[in-house]
């Protein structure tokens, strides 16, 4: 998207790629905002030599007592922070952050929406990244993802998506409570939302202490809904997520429990070769070293469709196949299961 409406946190897989590739790639600018945007057009008219001004003029009216002027300065450093790398750099080194930060916590949904949107903004940048986790952003975003407008919370999404890029926020973007409204915004929220949100889970779920609370929060009966969905365009979001969450024993349990044997083996007879490829690396973490789990998959008849796909399919997809058709043969024959 351009102009008020550029973000994006998610992408489409497209075949031949990695699994890991192509759902969490950085993006630009804030997503299209509910509130008034009348504001927003002086950004465009400030000079180069006002700019220092400006921005510290925005940063003296966050903490004015008017709710109008908060709005106004909130929303202007939004816009200047849109586009331009050297205005995010300028907003974050002149000390825009923390009160920005401060206002997440706004009971003006119009304040709260403005603030998370600079901080998506500004996260685009790494230095931003680690001054908005050094000074406790964190936890302020979930609060807006557990509070704010539908808008609000898709950029809170998205911005906690930019923090998760530093390796030492994985796990601490989940420890301080953001799987849960991640979750709910999957299940209730808009198209855009839930898009926002699968791929805000499948970057924080690389570490196991986010597997498991993602698999504790119900997690995988959504996922697995959406890979039997058809047209809804999840599908192969949702199997990179099982893929990740696929990767701890309670997880792999909760796929079974939930049905996903079933779902996945038709995404191996019908599916894109990008989903047929998705599906079988859930199936090959399934069965490694699980004589139920292949006897289930040999019982959903999935044998003649993995053998055409071990003759027929990419480089990557004939590989998983063939290896998935040794288990299913290991199974019939009642010999032990190895590895891959």
């Amino acid at each position: 998207m351009v102009s008020l409406q550029e973000s994006k946190c998610s992408h489409n897989t497209t075949p031949g790629r990695s699994i890991r590739s192509n759902l969490c790639r950085s993006f630009s600018g804030d997503l299209h905002p509910k509130c008034d945007t009348d504001q927003l057009d002086p950004c465009n008219s400030v000079l180069p030599e006002n700019l220092e001004q400006t921005v510290k003029n925005c940063i003296e009216n966050l903490e004015f007592s008017s709710v109008a002027v908060k709005r106004s300065a909130a929303a202007k450093l939004r816009c200047l922070a849109k586009n331009r790398m050297e205005n995010r750099a300028l907003i974050g080194e002149l000390g825009a952050v923390p009160a920005l930060i401060e206002l997440l916590h706004s009971s003006d949904s119009c304040i709260q929406e403005h603030s998370v949107t600079a901080l998506l903004n500004l996260s685009l940048l790494e230095e931003n990244r680690v001054l908005i986790s050094q000074l406790g952003g964190i936890k302020p975003l979930v609060h807006v993802l557990e509070t704010g407008t539908e808008t609000s919370m898709q950029n809170a999404a998205c911005a906690l998506l930019n923090l998760s890029l530093l390796d030492e926020n994985k796990e601490l973007i989940g420890a301080l409570g953001a799987i849960p409204p991640l979750v709910l915004m999957l299940k209730n929220g808009s198209n855009r939302g839930k898009k926002d949100a699968i791929t805000t889970l499948y970057k924080i779920c690389s570490v196991d202490e986010n597997k498991e609370r993602a698999v504790n929060c119900g997690v995988v009966k959504l996922l697995v809904e959406m890979v039997g969905e058809e047209g809804g365009g999840m599908a192969e979001k949702a199997m990179a997520v099982l893929c990740r969450l696929a990767g701890v024993e309670s997880g792999k349990k909760k796929i079974v429990e939930e049905g996903g044997i079933p779902v996945l083996v038709e995404v191996i007879e019908d599916g894109s070769m990008n989903g047929k490829e998705f599906a079988a690396t859930i199936l090959i973490q399934l069965c490694d070293e699980n004589m139920k789990n292949r006897e289930l998959l040999v019982r959903e008849g999935c044998i003649p469709p993995l053998i055409e796909l071990s003759l027929c399919g990419t480089a990557k997809t004939r590989q998983k196949a063939k290896i998935l058709v040794r288990y299913l043969r290991e199974s019939r024959q009642g010999s032990p299961g190895s590895s891959p």
